[in-house]
């Protein structure tokens, strides 16, 4: 069965989205970076906005979000989440992301590539505003390194 991509989620979700970003097993592993990204971009925080759940950052109000759902048992589990803002006139930076630990690297679901995909689904976007030429993703908070994604158009 395969992943459902969506900017928009039901306040149902509101459980399985905190225990993602705020009670993840796995996240003992990248202390370091995520102390270093909620320093620097702030606390992730689930809004209720008309009905849905959005993610915001406390630094940085106009932040996106792209969710994974994944068939479960007949109905949709939240399997990871992509945050991302404009960043100026030619990129968008991510900000966060968080997948369900069966979808990491050494996760049972680890074939489904859950971050590259959830990263492609943010250059889908970055394709549909004029303007954007990349995508920057900080890879290993503590080093700071950027990897510069283009964006390509096709004709």
């Amino acid at each position: 069965m395969s992943l459902h991509f969506t900017s928009q989620i039901g306040t149902q979700y509101r459980n399985e989205l905190e225990r993602l970003l705020y009670f993840n097993p796995l996240q003992h592993r990248y202390h370091e970076d995520i102390q270093h990204a909620i320093e620097e971009m702030g606390v992730p925080q689930i809004v209720e906005q008309n009905g849905f759940l959005r993610i915001c950052l406390a630094n940085r109000e106009d932040c996106q979000s792209i969710f994974a759902l994944a068939p479960q048992d007949g109905y949709e589990k939240v399997a990871g989440v992509i945050v991302y803002q404009r960043e100026n006139m030619e990129s968008l930076l991510v900000l966060h992301i968080v997948v369900d630990d069966a979808y990491t690297m050494h996760g049972v679901k680890s074939d489904d590539m859950l971050t590259f995909k959830l990263i492609d689904h943010v250059k889908r976007v970055a394709r549909s505003i004029k303007g954007i030429k990349t995508v920057r993703v900080i890879y290993g908070r503590k080093s700071g390194r950027m990897i510069d994604l283009p964006v390509i158009r096709t004709l």
